[in-house]
């Protein structure tokens, strides 16, 4: 279904932002019943690790398999695999609704991350290949306000529907299915040569760029949702145990991921150090606040800051990559960029549970986070100023 003149528009940008929010569905629904979830299951052996774990798998498999997605897309084609994915999706998310133990339930979320995987990949890909230039770069700016909305409102869903049991909030996940026929409609395979040939090979990528966007997209990903993980037990700790509070408040902590992710349109109009330096203060000082924090106000504080920080990161990051990255292997490219954010959303509970496992609390724990982002920011400034790839230039490399 390879159609020449087909020209993108809004109906397709709308249709790829609707998809990148789905990965975000997987990450972040779950967060306000994590207690919940323990609690449920608290006979099951090693249910402390099992119980974030749960979360955080999907995003282990994105971080596995993003890559492998992408080499299929630009070796086969999107579309299909989109549509397919969609499917899978929907089909491994709303499992936890009738799995009872947590051990299924555990491999039901590895199945998911495995569709989010082509989602979010192909997604990501097809905004590089269906816009050019400053459209591709609003779009990319939209992708991550939109899925940075979204995971706001999926925080506060999950939170009150939360309060009428933990599995409740898993019915979100049709949303798959129901995307299904509208992906069918609009999207068609893009006409431009992005299938591998024999003469490419890793030379082509851009790894003078991608070196520094993929480690420091991983640390994104750790610092992205260290506090809507966390942010249940803190309250706990504090003695405000409720589903809906701490939905409320990773609401307010992904609602900042969303402004930082508007802004930046602003800041790289000064280039990318403001963008790099700027996200890595902001998101570590947000840490360093949630740590000291003895309430609901400095929790939000801390986790609205934590939040722009990292919006403006994840934007900046995959805008400045996929400048540099040649249409023929933009889909690897895009895959091995959202690998590494998803690797870094599930090391981020591992991370806190090794801090915690060498003695130190859990405010201590994101202490130390906050200040390991915060020694970021020297790196942060120098990359772009060494190696220099320009927003205007998008898509030069093609």
């Amino acid at each position: 279904m390879n159609e020449t003149q087909r020209q993108a528009g809004t109906g397709q940008g709308i249709l790829l932002l609707c998809g990148s929010c789905l990965p975000i569905l997987g990450a972040v629904l779950l967060g306000p019943v994590l207690a919940e979830v323990q609690a449920h299951f608290i006979a099951t052996p090693n249910v402390a690790a099992l119980t974030p774990v749960m979360l955080t798998i999907p995003a282990l498999m994105i971080a596995v398999f993003s890559p492998l997605a992408g080499w299929l897309a630009d070796r086969f084609g999107r579309r299909l695999l989109l549509l397919i994915g969609l499917l899978v999706y929907t089909l491994f998310g709303t499992a936890p609704l009738y799995l009872q133990g947590l051990h299924a339930i555990v491999l039901s979320r590895a199945g998911l991350g495995l569709a989010e995987a082509v989602v979010m990949t192909i997604c990501t890909a097809l905004i590089g290949d269906y816009f050019e230039g400053r459209s591709r770069m609003l779009w990319l700016s939209l992708q991550g306000a939109v899925a940075s909305f979204a995971a706001a409102v999926f925080f506060g869903l999950g939170g009150a529907l939360g309060e009428f049991g933990w599995r409740t909030p898993f019915w979100l996940y049709v949303a798959g299915i129901v995307m299904f026929p509208f992906a069918l409609k609009l999207l068609w395979e893009p006409s431009r040569p992005h299938r591998l040939t024999p003469h490419l090979g890793a030379q082509t990528l851009p790894w003078r760029v991608l070196a520094v966007a993929y480690p420091f997209a991983l640390v994104t990903g750790i610092a992205l949702l260290m506090v809507p993980i966390q942010l249940s037990f803190i309250l706990h700790g504090l003695g405000l145990d409720s589903p809906a509070t701490a939905g409320l408040l990773s609401a307010g902590n992904q609602a900042s991921v969303l402004a930082g992710a508007l802004l930046f349109r602003l800041l790289v109009r000064f280039g990318y150090v403001p963008v790099f330096g700027g996200g890595f203060f902001a998101a570590g000082a947000g840490l360093l606040l949630v740590s000291v924090s003895k309430g609901q106000g400095g929790l939000l504080l801390g986790g609205c800051l934590n939040g722009f920080g990292c919006g403006l990161l994840l934007v900046g990051l995959i805008t400045w990559a996929l400048a540099a990255l040649p249409s023929k292997v933009r889909g690897v490219g895009a895959g091995g960029f959202n690998s590494c954010v998803f690797l870094g959303e599930f090391l981020s509970p591992l991370v806190i549970l090794l801090l915690r496992h060498g003695g130190v609390s859990l405010v201590s724990a994101m202490a130390f986070c906050g200040w390991g982002l915060v020694a970021l920011i020297l790196p942060a400034l120098l990359a772009p100023l060494a190696i220099r790839v320009q927003a205007a230039a998008l898509p030069a490399a093609d």
